[in-house]
């Protein structure tokens, strides 16, 4: 999860960077720079910030799983285990039970 969060980031801070380049470069006279260049390092930059965006929202899953579904929703924190080995376990059975329970009273 954290890694995910890492590369995120660093693809954001990438897309920042080429975006700022952009900036200078839409700023600065054409005089041996062509359009093309401009739109390359724009496009360049597009590709890190969606990079960057799907590493945050694949970093969701795996919050989910390693926390639990009732941390994040503002549930009970005793049913919560950070053990890898229930891996939330517990969160999600209680979640599935009260889903069912739910349906069950329609």
């Amino acid at each position: 999860m954290l890694v995910c969060f890492a590369f995120a980031f660093l693809l954001n801070i990438e897309a920042v960077r080429y975006y700022s380049h952009v900036s200078i470069l839409i700023n600065v006279p054409l005089r041996g720079r062509r359009a093309e260049h401009v739109i390359k390092v724009m496009n360049k930059g597009s590709y890190f910030w969606s990079g960057g965006l799907h590493a945050f929202y694949l970093s969701l899953p795996f919050f989910l799983v390693f926390r639990g579904v009732s941390d994040p929703a503002g549930g009970e924190t005793a049913w919560s285990s950070t053990n890898l080995g229930d891996i939330a376990s517990m969160n999600a059975l209680r979640v599935a039970v009260d889903f069912i329970g739910a349906i069950g009273e329609l």
